[in-house]
């Protein structure tokens, strides 16, 4: 995958790696493997570092770089 792409998200993704993400629109839960969750609102970011799962409440386009696995 390329270090920085913008796309549309439609539906839940697994993501396996860490990545910095900029919401530009729509809204968005990120699940952590803790259990927790960040919820992300349009012009918010985050910097997560090993795996999560991205679930869009509506259509929602990511900016996203990505980051190194966390060890």
């Amino acid at each position: 995958m390329r270090p920085f792409r913008a796309y549309l998200l439609e539906a839940a993704e697994e993501v396996g790696q860490g990545r910095l993400y900029l919401l530009l629109e729509g809204e968005l839960v990120i699940d952590l493997p803790d259990g927790g969750y960040l919820h992300l609102r349009r012009g918010e970011a985050a910097h997560l570092a090993g795996p999560h799962r991205l679930v869009p409440i509506d259509p929602s386009i990511l900016a996203v770089w990505e980051t190194e696995a966390a060890p």
